[in-house]
């Protein structure tokens, strides 16, 4: 016994044709196993006396294969018997703990049965150019024609053997139809459809031969024979009848006008030993036929892929699996609905070509199509049977046949089985979540979620609870993978069951509350709802507070958790001293963990102390923040290198936030390396999970290039701060207003660096799309980004002003100052140098337009807050407040105020000498 494997147009079945050939010529007696033969065959064979080769074509299909190696393990005579199986992949099928060898006397069989792979035929050390003009010489011999002057453009390595044959073959047939010309062929489907060209030309002369063409015969009629009866196949003369008047044209014809079609059908493609009727060949022409016939919609499409029996509809399953590598839209297409449409009778089926096809493409169809097909209890049955031996690349049909399992032993009434069931498909969950395979996982708890809904609409009153579990679950994987929206989704309902468990039993589902509501607020928060997130958080700290009272010690990493959480929200809300106070709390907590439980809560502690550094940064201690995300860094690194790649991303964000600390310090050379690191490591975490880690490689971008700017390297900071816009435009497309302040802070900062390379007019549309950024934010939280708002407003102001444009400067500064009295009156002293440089600002517009009166009076009100100003921190401020000092003189000199003109420039003497 062998078995050869390689991709559909390798050369499998050309192979077994000439080995057949050459033994043929030596006596001995070959065939294709025949479906539904499998255990007759051997006793055939027998019977005929002579040596005898059995090809077995789509081995991994086969459903007779075990009783034929059954039938061949009983042999005991001296006839020799050699087995040939072709197969596309070595899938489950083959393996040594397989299905196929649970038996002892066929694990004897397969003992000694050697595999061999077809692969590329640059295994094999031949040239594409060579195999294509070996099958030109070969194709014009048979033909009789010259050779035609063409050449082979280039193919990919993987190039299947056979459209080098097909192109060989068209460029021959083009030159003895004289329709080709001299040149290059290109190896694409278009070979594959000229080709068909050519063959359909041969199906008109035959059926003129046969007098179908006085039957007023389509052209598009022998096509629509061929691919109907290659897509069903037939076992014997009564089958092809049917199977041909499925065909409208042919459905209502006389028997007669039947018979000659079947006439010209078995002289068209003779029949081998294994059906009645032949077909076109290679595969890869029959699977163009059908699925380019069959869309999968339409009168013809009803003819083919409804009301089959078994036989039809298995062989119509084959062929159209094996169409997914070469015509995927189309079959695809096809596969669902003769899926759909035959659920009871080929689910079985499905899931055994399934594993043995060893295709994620099939077994995600198949899981989609099982998820919502209505099987019987005997078919689910069966398919139970089946999970046993299935491998975990097809564990999505694993997970939807679990769920139609558990869907029947609910309508059942047996809840118990069905409640295990659900609870199984969650343990799977977790760990293929553990496992690395994230979509496989949330598919897991989708189809858990739906068996406990099913049981609570059955039982109302008894399995809200895993309910709320799994959503909460899937919530948090839903989290993990960006997917807020959905995250949220789900954990909200989670909320609103336990409040409700908790509210008809008080006590006993706190703790699953409190857990869902933390759940909740980090959801709520990644998504940028602070305001909605900051409620959620403060209950789950409130119930956790009171759980840990009642049990000391019990619940404590909870708390520590939801009091981290909630410093974040009161961090971004600038509840500042709230967030410290809760933060602080978090790492008393935790440290007191980490002594008691060395390593355990290592995590949770560093990405505290990150917290807690975000928050000093705010509070304006830039000393403590850097010792604080030092430490956090730290913790994480040690982390990272037990486990490579698991907290690469934590890493990056605390060594982003170092990297601030100590720009806030003014230590730019010794932050560059940190927020550079930071970076790297983010570009790695994107690569690894593609879109998930884009908006925090877009904000490490975004640090490195103001570290550059700081640094004087503007223009090294240039391409860095393009690329974080570009990131976080794209991330603004996935996620909307997920990154709207970083990505409107980037776009500020790309503004400066183009004005102060010199480039104003590029500067300009940037800056505004950031201040279009920041009104949208400041309307939907207001108070929240004004003074972001008042900031890019002055830089876009500053702009125009550049530009010549003063009167849309002055637009845009009179704005500013408005947001800077609204945000000095709300926070006295705080944004009183804002305001003062914003009304100079304002009062240097004014004069160049010539409104000196307005000019003036705004600029004496900047004079006014730098003087009191200078009288607490005279360093910083007496360089502006001379500076508006001689712009005050130069207006009242202008409006021929000499003595206040003069009065202000000796003021601003005295303080320029004093710098």
């Amino acid at each position: 016994m062998r078995l050869i494997t390689g991709p559909g147009g390798s050369g499998k079945t050309r192979l077994a044709v000439e080995f057949a050939a050459q033994l043929e010529a030596e006596g001995w007696q070959c065939g294709l196993l025949k479906a539904g033969q499998g255990r007759e065959a051997i006793g055939s064979i027998e019977a005929a006396g002579r040596p005898t080769l059995l090809v077995v074509d789509y081995a991994e299909a086969c459903a007779d294969l075990e009783t034929l190696l059954e039938g061949l393990a009983a042999h005991d005579g001296d006839q020799v018997i050699r087995v040939l199986l072709l197969a596309r992949t070595l899938g489950e099928w083959w393996q040594a703990d397989g299905p196929l060898r649970r038996h002892a006397a066929i694990r004897d069989v397969l003992a000694g049965a050697d595999a061999v792979e077809l692969g590329p035929l640059t295994r094999i050390q031949l040239r594409h150019q060579e195999t294509f003009e070996a099958a030109l010489e070969a194709f014009t011999s048979y033909y009789d024609v010259p050779v035609p002057t063409t050449t082979l453009r280039p193919v990919p390595k993987d190039t299947p053997i056979l459209l080098l044959h097909t192109a060989a073959l068209t460029a021959v047939l083009d030159a003895r139809d004289g329709t080709g010309t001299a040149g290059s062929v290109a190896v694409t489907e278009d070979v594959v459809t000229e080709l068909l060209g050519h063959e359909s030309n041969y199906w008109s002369q035959t059926a003129s031969a046969h007098g179908l063409d006085q039957l007023g015969m389509g052209p598009g009629m022998p096509r629509q024979v061929i691919a109907i009866t290659g897509l069903l196949g037939a076992d014997d003369e009564q089958e092809a009848r049917q199977i041909l008047r499925r065909l409208p044209v042919l459905a209502s014809v006389s028997e007669p006008t039947l018979d000659r079609f079947l006439s010209w059908l078995r002289e068209l493609y003779p029949a081998s030993s294994s059906s009645w009727l032949g077909t076109i060949q290679p595969d890869l022409l029959l699977e163009y036929v059908v699925t380019s016939v069959f869309s999968g919609y339409g009168e013809l499409d009803d003819a083919a892929l409804t009301g089959l029996a078994e036989r039809p509809a298995n062989h119509a399953l084959g062929v159209l699996a094996r169409s997914l590598d070469h015509y995927p839209a189309a079959a695809e297409s096809l596969l669902r609905r003769l899926l759909a449409g035959h659920a009871n009778l080929l689910a079985v089926a499905a899931v055994r070509l399934a594993r043995n096809l060893d295709s994620a493409a099939f077994g995600q169809l198949l899981a989609d199509v099982l998820a919502e097909a209505r099987l019987t209890a005997e078919v689910m049955a069966a398919l139970a049977d089946e999970l046993e031996q299935m491998p975990v690349s097809l564990t999505m049909v694993t997970i939807a046949v679990n769920l139609q399992v558990g869907i029947g032993e609910v309508a059942a009434g047996h809840w118990r089985q069905a409640a295990e069931t659900a609870a199984a498909l969650g343990t799977l969950a977790h760990q293929l979540w553990h496992s690395g395979f994230h979509g496989t996982a949330v598919g897991a708890y989708r189809a858990a979620i739906t068996l406990y809904r099913a049981l609570g609409e059955a039982k109302p009153a008894c399995y809200r609870a895993d309910l709320a579990s799994a959503l909460f679950a899937l919530g948090g994987d839903l989290d993990a993978l960006g997917q807020y929206r959905d995250a949220r989704s789900a954990v909200a309902e989670a909320v609103e069951l336990y409040r409700a468990l908790e509210e008809a039993e008080p006590g006993r589902h706190r703790a699953g509350l409190a857990k869902a509501l933390n759940g909740l607020g980090i959801t709520t928060s990644n998504l940028g709802q602070e305001r909605d997130a900051r409620p959620v958080r403060v209950e789950a700290v409130e119930l956790y507070r009171a759980l840990e009272e009642a049990e000391p010690g019990h619940h404590r990493p909870n708390l520590a958790n939801a009091l981290s959480g909630l410093a974040v929200t009161f961090n971004r809300l600038g509840e500042l001293r709230d967030a410290r106070s809760a933060v602080g709390e978090a790492i008393q907590l935790y440290r007191a963990l980490e002594e008691a439980a060395p390593g355990r809560h290592r995590p949770n502690l560093a990405l505290a102390l990150k917290n807690l550094g975000g928050v000093l940064t705010n509070l304006g201690e830039p000393r403590d923040a850097r010792s604080a995300e030092g430490e956090a860094v730290e913790l994480y690194r040690a982390l990272e290198e037990a486990q490579p790649g698991r907290y690469r991303a934590d890493l990056a964000s605390a060594l982003a936030n170092l990297g601030a600390a100590l720009s806030n310090l003014g230590q730019e050379r010794d932050a560059l390396p940190a927020v550079t690191e930071a970076v790297e490591l983010y570009r790695a975490a994107e690569k690894a999970q593609p879109g998930r880690y884009r908006a925090d490689l877009a904000g490490a971008l975004a640090n490195l290039g103001a570290t550059l700017s700081n640094l004087g390297q503007e223009r090294d900071a240039r391409p860095v701060k393009v690329e974080a816009v570009e990131l976080f435009r794209a991330a603004e497309k996935t996620e909307p207003g997920r990154s709207g302040a970083r990505f409107a802070l980037a776009l500020t900062n790309l503004g400066a660096t183009l004005n102060s390379l010199g480039e104003p007019w590029d500067a300009r549309p940037v800056q505004a799309e950031a201040v279009e950024l920041y009104q949208a934010l400041e309307e939907a939280q207001p108070g929240r980004y004004r003074a972001d708002l008042a900031r890019a407003l002055a830089n876009l102001g500053a702009t125009l002003s550049n530009l010549g444009q003063e009167r849309d400067a002055r637009s845009a500064v009179a704005e500013v100052v408005e947001l800077y009295r609204a945000l000095e009156e709300a926070q006295p002293g705080r944004y009183c140098a804002d305001l003062a440089s914003a009304l100079a600002n304002l009062g240097a517009i004014l004069s160049k337009l010539a409104h000196l009166d307005q000019a003036l009076t705004v600029t004496a009100e900047a004079v006014r807050l730098y003087r009191v100003l200078i009288q607490t921190d005279r360093a910083t401020y007496q360089a502006r407040f001379a500076d508006t000092l001689i712009k005050l003189s130069g207006m009242l000199l202008d409006l021929g105020r000499l003595e206040e003109a003069r009065d202000a420039q000796q003021e601003a003497d005295l303080y320029g000498r004093a710098r």
